[in-house]
């Protein structure tokens, strides 16, 4: 299975997911946005975005560095989308150690897709 990334080659936060995909030997394809375009902004990638995720309807994992944020996020979410699976996670993506042993988000029920953007 091939996930979507989207993101901006020169975005952090694409970089960490995609090294996280690439150590975890998930095969993916990058979908451009240019954020000096504010193509982030547009309302087809709001769509995208966590809340996005979860107003479609797909179960979503929300990453931190640090759990206690990660929970805090999730609750968050969760006010605007209380019927909707929500998991945090604390891992590093931004190192190789940190990417490979994230730990398992846990949902109520294993159903729908998980994406991160």
């Amino acid at each position: 299975m091939t996930i979507h990334i989207y993101g901006d080659l020169g975005s952090g936060s694409y970089r960490r997911v995609a090294t996280a995909a690439n150590l975890m030997g998930i095969d993916f394809e990058r979908i451009d946005v240019d954020l000096f375009k504010n193509e982030s902004h547009t309302p087809a990638f709001l769509t995208l975005n966590p809340h996005g995720l979860a107003r479609a309807g797909a179960s979503v994992v929300i990453n931190f560095r640090r759990q206690d944020r990660a929970d805090a996020a999730v609750q968050q979410v969760l006010q605007a989308f209380p019927d909707r699976e929500i998991a945090g996670i604390a891992a590093d993506l931004a190192t190789a150690q940190g990417a490979a042993s994230p730990t398992s988000p846990t949902f109520p029920t294993q159903t729908g897709s998980v994406c991160s953007s």
